[in-house]
C-alpha cells in the first residue's frame, strides 16, 4: 500500500475510534476536553485532504502541512491520554486508541519528505 494511503487508511481508523469513545464521555468532559480531542482530530482529516490534493509530497505546502499533522497528532496523543487518566474510558478502550496510533506513527516514518 502506498505511504499516504496508510496513513490516510491509519489516521482515519484512528478518529473514527475517537469519535464512538467522545460519545460515551460523561457531560462533564464531553464539551470540555471531548470537543477539543474532536477538533484535533478533525484537523487531523483536513491535513490529510490537503496533502492528498498537493502533487508531490516534498512541494512546500505538502512539507509544511505535514508538519502541522504531526504537531496536531502529538497533541491528540497527549489529550488521549489525559482522558484516560482521567478514567474516562476503559483500558480495552487504551489498547485500541495506542494500536491505532503506533500504526499512525508506522505510517509517518515512511513517509520521506
Amino acid at each position: 500500500m502506498e505511504t499516504g494511503a496508510l496513513l490516510f487508511k491509519t489516521t482515519y481508523a484512528l478518529v473514527m475510534e475517537v469519535t464512538k469513545c467522545m460519545e460515551k464521555y460523561p457531560k462533564s468532559h464531553r464539551y470540555t476536553l471531548g470537543d477539543n480531542i474532536m477538533k484535533v482530530a478533525i484537523d487531523l482529516l483536513t491535513y490529510l485532504g490537503v496533502l492528498n490534493s498537493e502533487k508531490g509530497w516534498t512541494s512546500d505546502i505538502a512539507v509544511k502541512t505535514l508538519n502541522n499533522f504531526k504537531y496536531k497528532f502529538e497533541t491528540l496523543v497527549l489529550l488521549l491520554r489525559l482522558s484516560y487518566d482521567l478514567e474516562l474510558y476503559s483500558t480495552q478502550q487504551q489498547s485500541r486508541f495506542v494500536e491505532l496510533i503506533e500504526k499512525v506513527k508506522e505510517a509517518l516514518s515512511l513517509l520521506v519528505v
